[in-house]
């Protein structure tokens, strides 16, 4: 792998666990209430395999990030996207310049 993609990955392993809502902390109510910015979810699924890859059996976080805006669910499409009687199909083509990379621009 080029020396930058090392380079992010490393950057990103060092900074470790972000501080939050979702972090192993916030898995005790008490502390998730106590965290002004979150909010505990009493709803949230108590199946296994939570968001941060739990095992199976144990429960995910119900602790979220309250929503300073909170709005509407989002509304389901109403029929598919279509093109000239077709389903219509989005396709990105990227090309790197110079010997460059994603990374680099």
């Amino acid at each position: 792998a080029d020396l930058i993609v090392q380079q992010y990955y490393a950057f990103d392993e060092a900074r470790g666990e972000e501080r939050g809502c979702n972090d192993d902390a916030h898995r005790e109510k008490r502390v998730c209430e106590a965290d002004k910015t979150c909010e505990w979810d009493p709803t949230a699924s108590s199946t296994g395999g939570g968001r941060r890859g739990g095992n199976a059996g144990e429960s995910p976080s119900k602790c979220k990030t309250k929503q300073l805006c909170p709005s509407l669910p989002a509304r389901m499409r109403e029929r598919p996207l279509v093109y000239g009687n077709s389903p219509a199909w989005v396709t990105v083509i990227y090309e790197a310049e110079d010997g460059g990379n994603i990374l680099d621009d």
